[in-house]
């Protein structure tokens, strides 16, 4: 159907639909065919869309969806693009996506040993899921976790992985929720 869907959206223009399919593109790929590098394609290819047309509510969910496939593999080009989503988000008072936005860039900056500025950055993630009734934070405690084991803080980063253990009762879903 999706193919469908894309054919449609061309035939007609409907340009911020077709922002959608590439993100709808990236999902599939991603969790069904495990391909992360067609899923980064379609992405950035919905991001350039989405650029173009001033999207930029789906540009920002496109954003993070990318930055999170380049988190998992650790490489800080996602950075950018989750930096994009949390200004964007913030600037515009998008509470799902502030989430989203920094809770990924706060990843890349555990990553970069930015240690104070990813716990604040945690702390304004759980702040925005509080206000949009997130209700899978494993990965919120996850990140607190990994930033606090960074600093040296164990007992802290222990008791925030076990928080995260908590919520395996929660459906697993990543970013792409807030699609």
């Amino acid at each position: 159907h999706l193919t469908e869907a894309d054919s449609i959206t061309r035939r007609y223009g409907l340009d911020s639909l077709r922002c959608l399919m590439y993100n709808a593109y990236g999902i599939m790929a991603q969790n069904t065919e495990s391909d992360r590098y067609a899923a980064l394609e379609y992405y950035i290819q919905g991001i350039n869309l989405a650029r173009a047309v001033g999207y930029d509510y789906m540009r920002a969910i496109l954003s993070t969806n990318a930055a999170w496939l380049f988190l998992l593999d650790r490489d800080m080009s996602g950075l950018v693009y989750a930096e994009w989503c949390y200004n964007y988000a913030l600037e515009n008072k998008i509470d799902n996506a502030i989430y989203c936005g920094a809770l990924t860039t706060a990843q890349f900056y555990t990553l970069q040993n930015r240690l104070d500025e990813s716990k604040a950055l945690l702390d304004v993630a759980k702040e925005a899921a509080e206000r949009c009734a997130v209700a899978d934070l494993t990965e919120l405690y996850m990140a607190y976790g990994d930033c606090y084991a960074a600093m040296g803080e164990d007992e802290l980063a222990h008791e925030n992985f076990n928080k995260a253990i908590s919520y395996s009762h929660v459906a697993m879903v990543d970013y792409t929720f807030f699609a």
